[in-house]
């Protein structure tokens, strides 16, 4: 679909976001379909302990979190940036796993101040240390590696 008055390029860009979109979509519904078929052994290791999931106001670590909690997890700390979305997200799993504890932490895994809050506040809402940390959170930086600040 063409739109009128955009440029070349601006179409483009939107085709490339509708196009994104799609793909998040799809994959996040085949994380939901699968998201209760964790391996046996993580199973195990899992049920009665702390998974801590970044990213996790939506798509993928929504899905992950869901995992660990039908694994048997005693408590999930659920780690984004957008309170109000991840408030909502904590309120849906809650309501669909009452045993396990679900924690929003708000923080951003880019600022180095931010990580040192998240380590202080998962061993402070959790009741027993953390053994899993799922690494989610979607976070782009271009540019040759060896010019990376942090």
């Amino acid at each position: 679909m063409l739109r009128k008055g955009l440029s070349g390029a601006q179409r483009a860009d939107g085709c490339r976001l509708q196009a994104r979109r799609h793909r998040r979509g799809l994959l996040a519904d085949t994380v939901k379909a699968s998201a209760t078929t964790l391996d046996a052994s993580v199973n195990d290791a899992v049920k009665g302990r702390c998974v801590v999931v970044t990213g996790a106001s939506r798509g993928l670590g929504v899905s992950i979190a869901r995992a660990f909690a039908c694994a048997g997890a005693a408590s999930v700390c659920l780690v984004a940036r957008s309170e109000e979305t991840l408030q909502t997200t904590c309120a849906e799993l809650r309501a669909e796993h009452p045993c396990i504890s679900f924690f929003p932490l708000i923080a951003d895994v880019t600022s180095s101040e931010d990580r040192t809050h998240l380590v202080a506040a998962v061993k402070a809402s959790a009741a027993a240390a953390p053994l899993v940390l799922i690494n989610n959170a979607g976070v782009e930086a271009w540019g040759p590696f060896e010019h990376a600040t942090e």
